[in-house]
């Protein structure tokens, strides 16, 4: 009897070369002459070799066919552990993938007010054979609910058309119905009330549609009647009085001085809801400053305060500097929107936008802020710091969700899509939530950006700043950094997993020892984290969200680490207690005082110092702003040659050059010079390696004290394409879980009205040729 073409081509060595052969051949339902034919014939056009063959699959989500052709293909021997690496990452991609689909069918069910029923362990196992499988079920499922979907707004409608509403409650009905919003839309028609909370609720500004050269000529339109007007500015000209006379002032601006300033503030304030009174208009160089208080006064906004607003005088082309940290608004004839190339606390109010503005007639406040957020930083609507956000969100889980929602519309990062990605990103933790927030505000990328939020891990920067806030509080703990890795490279997220797993998985990917002792002790420490579901004294389970799912690709290699950690002795005592040069990090922490009376009383044991060492704990960087004891009087040059003494012994290679008058007295508290200079130092030790050269001069000019950093190391990457990036959280080009020195070294010089500035990325300096950094500090 004769053996069919599929028996003899599934020992044929030569498939490993054909792919859609290769999956015709896993395929009972596929081994028909045809559709092999056709595999073969497209296997000799695409002429791979089997790596590509595999990668392809691999790259495909085809996870049981590449599993089985890595098992098979013997010319992939050797490559067999990267194989494996690779696959285990691009499952873990599209589970991320999967998840994030399943969130947002979720959240359409929600807002149209459907149940929404699917198996999740089954898609996930689907997943784990084939994405393209779990892929036609999820449409199929979308598909199901968009037909639910329609046939609800349909039922709606019919409700709708007997009802005697607003016109702009219709057309916010219609838009919400358009978008599968039935919930809101049924709240319209029960409730005869178009005032609904969410910013999506509120609809966007009227685009510019003007071809004109300025807008001035717009601006005329409306306040000269009789000039002629193109036709389409007929659905522009119907605004109230408050917005006529709003405009009105603008144009007084031109002539200048206090009264026309105060009548455009008082305007503004009337134009954005009750008029609370006449303002207090305060003159400083350039212009008039005063405070709005109507801006944060919609019951949606968190942020409950006025804003200052600034009107420059009718010659003032800029926005003065040193204007505070606080959101301020600039307006005035000749100053220009700086297009949002660069947040800053100071957003300008153009006649661009103003124009745009005065068409609004309903939540006025929300479209002012829609135009000002994307020139503001993220903390203008509670998001600057973990801290500043765990205050920002309430506890209730919707209020919570409309909350970030208004922080990512009015910020310019995005709306509800975006929203909804951070909520499955970081299940509201407040450290990584800034995390993201951060890069959303200061790239100009969306997490939308390749393939949904999935992608973020595919940036190292951004991937490297996820798994430091997702250890933070472990970070110093090698037990408990042991039990999150094994737990996470032992079982997917939200499954629970066993002690005697986690020993196994450490025991295989680490050093080969079983760690049981100390496995347990780690989840022990990890009962309180964030990121914990479930946890008992033989058992955890890690709590399911996007990133700690992102993570699970470098689980495998952070247990071999952390082995090699818990088997060095010496490398447990580094964790455990940082040198005496490190501990000037800590010096700002409450453990600092107790350290440096034992250290310069000279008779304290040196276990005494060391557990003193051990208790050193850095105050969170967003837990800075309730510090307020950085301002005092210290001699910057004793502390340097302090400093340099301990910066010796730690890097004895490295020649430190410190040159200073015989004193600086500075006006900053002794441990915030500390912390600065060590960021500094530690900076430019870092950049030269284990040998070179840094400077470190001191020297009064006027009413500073200038402190210049210069070092022999390479200098500044070009990967970081701009200076002012150099000092966001998180960037840097040497390493994961860096990035954090010399933002911290400026954020604690601005708090004292000093500054850290890039002189120069590299220098003509024969011996310090590396970066130079200037600290500059106010002085007594």
């Amino acid at each position: 009897m004769s053996e069919l073409p599929s028996d003899l081509l599934a020992r044929w060595p030569g498939r490993f070369r054909f792919v859609q052969l290769f999956v015709a051949l896993d395929d009972p339902d596929r081994r028909d002459r045809g559709t092999l034919t056709d595999a073969v014939l497209a296997g000799i056009v695409a002429a791979q070799d089997e790596r590509a063959v595999v990668t392809e699959l691999i790259d495909d989500g085809q996870f049981a066919s590449a599993l089985r052709f890595i098992d098979q293909c013997t010319a992939l021997a050797a490559d067999v552990s990267q194989l494996y690496e690779k696959l285990d990452a691009s499952r873990a991609t599209y589970l991320q993938k999967l998840s994030d689909r399943l969130l947002r069918l979720r959240h359409r069910s929600t807002a149209a007010c459907l149940r929404f029923d699917i198996d999740e362990e089954d898609l996930k196992t689907a997943c784990d054979v084939s994405w393209a499988a779990a892929e036609e079920r999820l449409t199929s499922a979308a598909t199901k609910l968009d037909v639910r979907i329609a046939a609800e707004a349909d039922k709606l409608r019919e409700r709708m058309a007997g009802e005697d509403l607003p016109a702009n409650a219709v057309e916010l009905f219609d838009r919400l119905l358009a978008d599968g919003k039935l919930r809101a839309a049924a709240y319209i028609v029960e409730h005869r009330d178009p005032d609904l909370q969410g910013p999506e609720e509120v609809p966007p500004l009227p685009a510019w549609i003007w071809t004109v050269d300025s807008p001035d000529e717009v601006l005329r339109w409306y306040l000269e009647p009789g000039l002629p007007r193109p036709a389409e500015f007929a659905s522009w000209a119907d605004i109230d009085e408050s917005a006529r006379q709003l405009l009105a002032d603008y144009d007084r601006l031109s002539v200048g001085g206090e009264v026309a300033a105060q009548d455009f503030a008082a305007s503004l304030d009337r134009f954005l809801g009750p008029f609370p009174g006449p303002p207090v208009v305060n003159p400083i160089p350039g212009g008039y400053l005063t405070k709005l208080r109507n801006v944060f006064r919609d019951e949606d906004l968190a942020a409950l305060r006025p804003v200052e607003l600034f009107v420059a005088d009718q010659d003032t082309t800029s926005v003065p500097t040193g204007m505070g940290a606080e959101p301020i608004i600039a307006v005035g004839r000749s100053i220009e929107a700086n297009g949002g190339a660069m947040r800053g606390t100071c957003a300008v109010l153009g006649l661009r936008d103003l124009l745009r503005l005065v068409t609004v007639r309903d939540r006025r406040r929300v479209s002012l802020l829609r135009i000002l957020g994307r020139q503001w930083p993220p903390a203008a609507f509670g998001a600057g710091s973990p801290t500043q956000l765990s205050r920002t969100l309430p506890s209730e889980p919707a209020a919570r969700w409309r909350s970030l929602c208004w922080i990512t519309d009015l910020a310019g990062l995005g709306g509800v899509l975006v929203a909804e990605a951070l909520a499955f990103q970081t299940a509201y933790d407040p450290r990584l939530l800034q995390v993201f927030v951060d890069h959303l505000s200061g790239s100009g990328r969306s997490l939308m950006r390749l393939d949904g939020p999935n992608q973020w891990h595919q940036d190292e920067q951004l991937a490297a700043a996820v798994e430091s806030a997702m250890v933070h509080s472990i970070q110093r703990s090698p037990f408990a950094l042991a039990a999150f890795w094994t737990a996470m490279g032992s079982q997917s997220p939200g499954e629970e997993v066993s002690l005697d797993r986690m020993v196994l998985t450490l025991a295989l990917h680490g050093n080969g020892k079983e760690w049981e002792r100390e496995l347990r002790s780690g989840i022990a420490e990890l009962a309180d984290c964030w990121f914990v579901e479930s946890v008992g004294v033989d058992r955890i389970t890690l709590r399911s969200c996007g990133a700690i799912v992102g993570l699970a690709s470098v689980a495998e290699r952070r247990i071999r680490e952390i082995g090699a950690q818990l088997d060095d002795a010496e490398a447990l005592s580094e964790i455990a207690a940082p040198t005496a040069w490190a501990a000037y990090r800590y010096a700002l922490g409450t453990g600092w005082p107790e350290y440096e009376r034992l250290r310069s009383s000279g008779d304290a044991s040196g276990e005494a110092l060391t557990a003193a060492l051990c208790d050193l704990v850095m105050p969170d960087d967003d837990l800075l702003d309730d510090i307020t004891d950085l301002a005092g009087e210290v001699d910057a040059a004793q502390i340097a040659g302090e400093m340099g003494e301990v910066f010796a012994t730690q890097h004895p290679g490295i020649e430190l050059s410190v040159v200073a008058l015989t004193t600086a007295p500075t006006a900053v508290s002794g441990s915030a010079m500390r912390v600065m200079l060590y960021e500094l130092l530690a900076n430019a030790a870092d950049s030269v390696g284990g040998s070179g050269s840094i400077s470190l001069v001191i020297k009064l000019v006027e009413q500073d004290v200038l402190i210049d950093v210069q070092d022999s190391g390479p200098g500044i990457s070009a990967e970081i394409d701009n200076s002012y990036r150099l000092f966001r959280r998180g960037v840097s080009t040497r390493g994961g879980g860096r990035g954090v020195g010399l933002y911290l070294a400026r954020r604690l010089a601005r708090r004292v009205d000093g500054e850290v500035d890039l002189i120069a990325r590299t220098n003509e300096h024969p011996v310090f040729s590396g970066a130079h950094f200037q600290l500059i500090l106010p002085r007594p």
